[in-house]
């Protein structure tokens, strides 16, 4: 899958300055990067933002902080998250990186788990039915509509099983295959999480 190679690494190299240098060192690198030109006004810092902005609100690149310790990294469009970013958890985990419109995640992206069940817990998964994973998962990539894992994507569990297929608002719909860690491939047809026809 392919997310804006050109912009992941710039956003990459950018959060790596974030949490390696205090807000001294960050503020006075990236006031040099947005210098005021045609509508874009000069960069500001707040308690938690820092970036170009237009009309006073987030608009372009920039970098804010959360209330919860969450960062988001990346674009801005009239104050919403828009365009390529990557939202990190407080200990600097990546908890999303692709793209945004409207502050949610829509088009391409990757998410990631940080909260997965240990692998210990279970030794494999039951494709015939999805419903019962819960946090038992360590990253999707694929589409999102409005938030949700919706189109076409892979999900990747800890034993080294995958789902690659179609998905809606979150939960495997439509065609797919399921693929064990051993390489054995089922493929078939689910509805609401639940596999109703094996090819």
């Amino acid at each position: 899958m392919c997310i804006r190679d050109r912009s992941r690494e710039k956003i990459n190299s950018e959060i790596a300055n974030y949490n390696s240098k205090s807000d001294g060192g960050l503020i006075a690198q990236r006031s040099e990067q947005f210098s005021s030109t045609d509508n874009k006004e000069t960069q500001r810092v707040t308690a938690n933002y820092e970036g170009e902005l237009l009309n006073n609100v987030p608009n372009g690149k920039g970098i804010r902080k959360y209330a919860d310790g969450t960062v988001y990294q990346g674009e801005w469009k009239l104050g919403m998250r828009d365009g390529y970013g990557i939202l990190s958890d407080s200990q600097g985990n990546k908890i999303y990186e692709g793209d945004w419109s409207r502050d949610l995640q829509n088009g391409e992206g990757v998410m990631y788990n940080n909260k997965c069940d240990k692998p210990e817990f279970r030794h494999f998964v039951n494709y015939k039915d999805f419903s019962d994973i819960g946090n038992y998962w360590l990253r999707y990539e694929g589409e999102f509509v409005n938030g949700e894992r919706t189109g076409i994507g892979t999900l990747n569990f800890p034993n080294g099983d995958k789902f690659m297929g179609s998905f809606l608002k979150g939960r495997i719909n439509g065609q797919g295959t399921f693929t064990t860690r051993n390489g054995h491939i089922s493929a078939g047809e689910w509805s609401n999480n639940i596999l109703v026809f094996e090819f």
